[in-house]
């Protein structure tokens, strides 16, 4: 079981992919213009109305222990586990409905749920690979969160080039905001934030080319790739609900009052 994730190792060697995430820049973006590749997918981009029109094969849903009951949820520290109930239900359904799609989930739901379609990931059952030794010995946690854990999956797979999409926090602006939200100030299209460098990018660009797709360009330690040079179509901003699934909408506001 803990060894189907090797079971994709080098699966798409050669191959290029898009990674989708819930940044509020995907309100710019045109989601016809990213179908030519796989998609690797993470958060709630299954919410999104166009993500039927991606080619999207992946999805990561990597939060510790997102799968328990509330019943068995006894710690404090993860109280607001009983939050996302709503989110966790609705995905036990897309994992029964959608079998053209394999899930990666954390190991910690081991005993939470099961599934033809899931697939178990975790730092400890990659530890002792070469592919990553380097990350466990410089303390990296190739599974630690969705941005790393999307970049593990596609450089596990084999894929030599890697189109990042809304993962603005770490590559254009730093932003608590995601592209569901209805509070979004809008993002400041004359200059990305100061550069930050996150070293652990360095070792995902040995394995694979890496571009961020971006309105203006990238914060951080990677190559730029403008959108409008990209597609060859202007940006156009949308509000959530235009671009939230509507058969989702009351899901979407119930969990997030924001939105």
């Amino acid at each position: 079981m803990l060894g189907k994730l090797w079971s994709f190792e080098d699966k798409h060697k050669g191959e290029t992919c898009y990674i989708f995430g819930d940044g509020p820049s995907i309100r710019y973006f045109d989601y016809s213009n990213f179908t030519d590749h796989i998609g690797i997918c993470c958060g709630n981009q299954i919410f999104h109305k166009d993500f039927s029109q991606l080619n999207v094969k992946y999805y990561s849903n990597m939060e510790p222990y997102q799968f328990y009951p509330n019943w068995m949820i006894l710690s404090k520290r993860l109280g607001y586990l009983k939050d996302n109930v709503l989110i966790a239900n609705e995905f036990r359904k897309i994992f029964k409905d959608r079998n053209d799609l394999e899930f990666f989930i954390s190991l910690s739901n081991l005993f939470a749920i099961r599934a033809p379609n899931i697939t178990f990931a975790h730092k400890t059952i990659v530890q002792w690979s070469k592919k990553f030794d380097k990350f466990i010995k410089l303390g990296v946690n190739p599974f630690g969160g969705s941005f790393t854990t999307t970049l593990s999956l596609a450089m596990l797979m084999g894929f030599k080039r890697v189109y990042l999409i809304g993962f603005d926090a770490f590559t254009i602006q730093v932003s608590p905001y995601r592209w569901y939200e209805k509070t979004f100030p809008g993002i400041d299209l004359a200059v990305p934030d100061p550069l930050i460098k996150h070293d652990y990018l360095e070792l995902y660009k040995e394995e694979m080319e890496i571009l961020n797709i971006s309105p203006f360009g990238t914060m951080c330690n990677l190559k730029d790739e403008n959108y409008v040079d990209y597609t060859g179509e202007a940006l156009a901003y949308k509000e959530n609900f235009e671009i939230i699934n509507p058969t989702r909408i009351d899901l979407i506001t119930k969990r997030y009052p924001s939105a």
